[in-house]
């Protein structure tokens, strides 16, 4: 699978949610609510008491992690055939990341965090909840039907209409003649409501305003017969990675521009420039799974999913990432939390195991052992895989089980970061977190607790479809890195910074040391560095 596959996302339709807070009160309980619990017991219940195939392919109930009530953010997507052509063109037109072979091994995904030798496939040693550990925050996935970063939030209007967005706010032709005519306090005011593409373009002196017509022009070849992009195109393949890599942008910001202009920069415009950097950039990344671009995958009678590149991650390479990266190295991963041709890019933050015995799936426990079972006759003349058998080892298109000796089943939450509609505040919106239990059974080599590798069956078949995370301590940049001047945002921009902004403008990546400089002076960490990869 390209990589360029996970450069979709489905918008956070989070309009009226968020508060207008600090931003770093993390909501990272795993404790389900009292409707939770009677969902997730009511749906593993469900998959064992037949085998109906629709019990797979119902969806799962996402919750607010802070309230523990059923979320809103729910996907408006009609799946129609000439929007998946559409969706195709998307991929190519935005991704210039390289190519890896799909694989579902966990070691593809910890490279660089986790020695190899050092993962463990023993239950025992599988620390059964964890948290991450540093800094992330929420932010605008920055809608495409909107014109992207060059999106005016600060007026607060919704647009229907791709045509309508990006002419709501023409660049001013006079601007240059203005600044010698017009008073510099009442031009910072009128700058502080601009979009942060705008903003972006003013402090590296670029009066041609590159980055906002390039923002406002990637929506061009999606608009459909009603005039409307898809409302879920945008950048959260740019926030998700940028949330958990760069240090959260928190206050205010003052920068000179052109003609010694003021510029107010919020903490969401600066996010915004973080998240563009990320989606544009170049940066060396970890992958594991496959991209699904069915719609609707063909399944087994059984209700599984038949189709090889929708099969998706298995169960022991998720259970692995997440008592890996987050139980045992306090380190966040990205998700695509649907299994279909939609994608949701969310960082995971926190995760709660416990295991169930699949006979009598009311007992559960933190110890694997109080409730595995045997993989023997019994078990499997009521288990939903042997017809056809799709347990063991897989080599090509056909299973063996032969190395299975006992079945435990997990109930898995995680709560995970999701974005905000950017509002126009002094203070950035509060982080928000959903949660989500998915459950599955892991197959073990023998009651010790020995996983088999890339094992076990999802209970369900919206699970995840890959996860990724970029290599440690990279960050995202471009070949006009290397020709940036030294820079000095409190200074009036000089002509060689805004020749080469202007070309990197031209490809929608603002300059790294441009989001460093803000980055520091907003979250007053010095931790976001630009660098170029070896």
């Amino acid at each position: 699978m390209a990589i360029r596959d996970i450069k979709i996302c489905v918008a956070g339709l989070l309009l009226g949610w968020a508060l207008p807070v600090l931003a770093g009160a993390a909501q990272l309980s795993t404790e389900l609510s009292g409707l939770e619990e009677e969902t997730v017991q009511s749906r593993i219940e469900k998959f064992y008491r037949n085998f109906n195939p629709r019990v797979m392919i119902e969806q799962i109930q996402k919750f607010e992690a802070r309230t523990g009530f059923p979320s809103k953010r729910q996907s408006r997507i009609d799946f129609r055939n000439h929007q998946v052509k559409r969706q195709s063109k998307l991929r190519g037109k935005l991704n210039s990341w390289s190519n890896i072979e799909p694989s579902d091994r966990v070691e593809d995904l910890v490279e660089t965090y986790i020695p190899k030798d050092e993962i463990d496939r023993n239950l025992d040693h599988l620390p059964v909840k964890g948290e991450v550990s540093g800094d992330y925050w929420s932010g605008d996935y920055w809608s495409m039907n909107w014109g992207l970063t060059s999106y005016r939030y600060s007026t607060g209007k919704k647009f229907k209409l791709y045509k309508n967005a990006i002419e709501a706010y023409l660049q001013p032709d006079e601007w240059i003649e203005r600044l010698g005519k017009t008073n510099l306090t009442e031009l910072a005011r009128e700058v502080e409501l601009w979009s942060p593409a705008e903003k972006y373009d003013l402090l590296v002196g670029d009066n041609k305003f590159t980055l906002t017509r390039e923002q406002k022009s990637e929506g061009a070849d999606f608009v459909q017969s009603d005039g409307k992009v898809e409302d879920w195109f945008g950048i959260c393949d740019g926030w998700s990675p940028a949330s958990i890599f760069v240090p959260a942008p928190k206050k205010i910001v003052k920068t000179k521009a052109l003609g010694g202009v003021e510029i107010t920069w919020l903490p969401d415009d600066i996010r915004a420039l973080a998240s563009l950097a990320w989606t544009n950039g170049d940066y060396s990344h970890n992958l594991v799974g496959r991209r699904c671009d069915t719609i609707n995958p063909k399944t087994y009678k059984n209700g599984r999913i038949s189709e090889t590149e929708c099969a998706d991650s298995n169960p022991a390479t998720f259970h692995l990432a997440l008592t890996h990266m987050i139980g045992l190295n306090k380190t966040p991963f990205i998700m695509d939390a649907t299994f279909d041709a939609e994608v949701w890019n969310q960082p995971v933050l926190a995760y709660e195991i416990k295991y169930f015995n699949p006979r009598y799936p009311k007992q559960k426990s933190s110890n694997f052992r109080d409730v595995l079972v045997p993989y023997d006759e019994h078990f499997k003349r009521k288990d939903r895989f042997q017809k056809p058998l799709t347990r063991g080892y897989r080599k090509q298109n056909k299973y063996f089980d032969g190395g299975v000796t006992a079945i435990v089943g997990v109930q898995a939450t995680v709560v995970y970061l999701v974005e905000y509609q950017a509002e126009f505040h002094l203070q950035p919106h509060e982080n928000i977190t959903e949660r989500v239990t998915y459950t599955y059974d892991l197959e073990l080599h023998d009651k010790n607790g020995a996983l088999i590798p890339m094992g076990g069956e999802w209970h369900e078949n919206t699970h995840p479809d890959f996860f990724w995370v970029p290599k440690k301590d990279t960050v995202a940049t471009a070949k006009w890195d290397l020709k940036m001047p030294e820079l000095n945002i409190q200074a009036e921009p000089n002509d060689a910074l805004t020749s080469v902004a202007r070309q990197s403008s031209k490809e929608g990546y603002p300059l790294c040391s441009v989001v460093e400089a803000l980055v520091k002076e907003s979250s007053e960490s010095t931790l976001y560095r630009c660098r170029r990869e070896n």
